[in-house]
């Protein structure tokens, strides 16, 4: 297995950078989710000319996250994977490799309804309930990981569209397409 140097010296300021990464994604996804999919028309017409300026609340008073989001915490869940792996035993692998097995933690919250007993779990976000909530993802991403899950090789097709958001997600991972 590769090899690869940690830097267990992040500095306050770094660390203060990539939570607010985190906490910035995660609150402008909260705030743009009721008008993800909408037209510009529609979200003046129900929200006025400055746009949706409030979350829009479910029925339990919570502001929705997409899966955008919950791609990021995984992704985040495999860094941190391989930093501990490597922090604690010495070595590590490549850091898309901890993420392959996230991703694939995140596909079992998409099609179960809480952990399944026979799921192999590398992520401790596993155990977050309200991670076990379908968000739209794209079917590109949803059949890609079902077949990597599946040990199939998964390459783009030709003739296969796969979007820009696709293209961004599948960079740290292991997929090829």
């Amino acid at each position: 297995m590769a090899t690869s140097k940690v830097n267990h010296n992040l500095t306050p300021r770094a660390k203060d950078q990539v939570l607010g990464c985190m906490v910035g994604g995660a609150v402008g996804d909260a705030l743009g989710y009721a008008v993800e999919f909408k037209s510009y028309g529609s979200i003046v017409g129900k929200y006025g000319e400055k746009g949706i300026t409030r979350y829009q609340l479910d029925r339990r008073g919570v502001a929705e996250i997409s899966d955008d989001t919950q791609m990021s915490l995984f992704t985040a869940a495999g860094i941190l994977l391989g930093m501990t792996r490597g922090y604690m035993r010495g070595i590590m692998g490549r850091i898309d490799t901890y993420c392959h097995w996230t991703y694939l933690d995140w596909l079992h919250t998409q099609q179960w309804t809480s952990r399944h007993k026979d799921a192999r779990v590398d992520s401790w976000l596993m155990d977050v309930p309200e991670l076990y909530s379908r968000r739209a993802p794209g079917n590109t991403c949803l059949s890609a990981l079902r077949s990597l899950e599946a040990g199939e090789e998964v390459r783009k097709q030709p003739g296969l569209r796969i979007s820009t958001r696709w293209d961004s997600f599948r960079r740290p991972s292991l997929m090829t397409c």
